[in-house]
Formats: C-alpha cells, sequence, structure tokens
C-alpha cells in the first residue's frame, strides 16, 4: 500500500479531522479556545491576526539568521568573532525579508484585474455590417465569375477559334476526328486516360 505524500488532499482532510475533534473535546472539557493543537497547523484552527503574521515574519527572520550563522561556521570563533557574525548575519536576514517584501509589492502592482479579463471585442450590429461592406466595395471592379468576364472579350478570334475555322485536306480531317472520338472515349473511361483533355 503507497503512503500518502505530505500536503495531498486527504492528508489534509485528516488533519482537519483530527483538529475538530480535538476542538470538541476542549469544549467538553472546558479548555480554551485558543490553545493550540499538536500536530495540527495553527491556521486550520482559526483565522490568523496581525500579531501572528508579525510572529511569522520573526521567525522567519531568525531561520535566516540561523542559516548565516551556520554557513559562517563560529566553532572556536572568539566572543567578538561571534558578535559581528551575528549583526552581519541579522543585517542580511533585513535584506532578504525587504527584498521579499519589494518583490511582492512589484508583482501586486504589475498584474492588474483588467489585464487578465482580456479585450472583449464589441459585437457590431446587421446595419453596421452592410455599412462596413459597402465601403469596402468601394472603388473596385465588380465581382463575378471568371468565364462570365471572359465572354465578354472585345478583341477577335482566339487561335483555338481560328484553327476550327481553317480548312485542311481530308486526310488531316479524319485524322482530326479520329481523335476526337479516341478522347471522347477516353473521357467515359479515365482510367485508361492520363492526357488532358479540351472540350
Amino acid at each position: 500500500r503507497q503512503q500518502q505524500q505530505h500536503g495531498s488532499l486527504s492528508s489534509l482532510k485528516k488533519q482537519l479531522a483530527a483538529a475538530k475533534a480535538a476542538k470538541q473535546q476542549q469544549q467538553q472539557d472546558g479548555g480554551g479556545e485558543g490553545e493550540v493543537v499538536a500536530g495540527v497547523p495553527i491556521e486550520m484552527t482559526r483565522i490568523l491576526t496581525g500579531d501572528d503574521f508579525r510572529r511569522i515574519r520573526e521567525l522567519k527572520r531568525k531561520a535566516l539568521i540561523k542559516a548565516a550563522l551556520a554557513k559562517h561556521g563560529l566553532a572556536g570563533a572568539s566572543e567578538a568573532k561571534k558578535r559581528r557574525i551575528l549583526v552581519a548575519a541579522e543585517a542580511e536576514a533585513d535584506e532578504a525579508l525587504q527584498l521579499q517584501a519589494k518583490r511582492a509589492k512589484i508583482t501586486e502592482a504589475q498584474v492588474a484585474a483588467d489585464d487578465l479579463t482580456g479585450r472583449h471585442k464589441k459585437r457590431k450590429t446587421k446595419e453596421e455590417r452592410l455599412a462596413s461592406v459597402m465601403e469596402g466595395r468601394e472603388g473596385r471592379e465588380a465581382f463575378g465569375a471568371r468565364s462570365k468576364i471572359k465572354k465578354k472579350k472585345q478583341a477577335g478570334l482566339s487561335e483555338r477559334e481560328k484553327q476550327r475555322k481553317k480548312s485542311m485536306p481530308i486526310a488531316a480531317r479524319i485524322q482530326q476526328l479520329k481523335n476526337r472520338s479516341t478522347k471522347a472515349r477516353n473521357k467515359s473511361n479515365p482510367r485508361h486516360f492520363k492526357g488532358h483533355v479540351r472540350k
């Protein structure tokens, strides 16, 4: 069976249940509400006040000082050196806490609620959409099929039309008709034909 991870949902539920049971036990015994229950975080038993937050900051500062002292090492050091290192560690801890507070303020200042919602584009009405369509049509030729536009040509005959009207010898005409019939057959059965059929 797998062990539960620290800070998982099931372990937090168990802690909350233990806290509630301990609180009920205290109320039955007539104990005070502000007492700390062993093994249960204080924020699960009551709402933290300003004094609690000040205490948390002080504990963080002490932890930073302790870490700095451990880093420098005080074994066999004189009292003057210990005092110097302690003063330096306190200054370092204060600086680190100030930097953390400054970073938190910068983060809060940079993120605005309006930036998170994103840009909302207002939907146009039908009249506004029609007006924009008509505006886009100004200054351009009429839209239509290319075949229709091509039929309205102003020039003479195309090369293909000229070739059709050309008088040819009988043998060439017979060959042309044969070619057309084979093309028609191939068009009806495209499996055998890989070329391009001209209409």
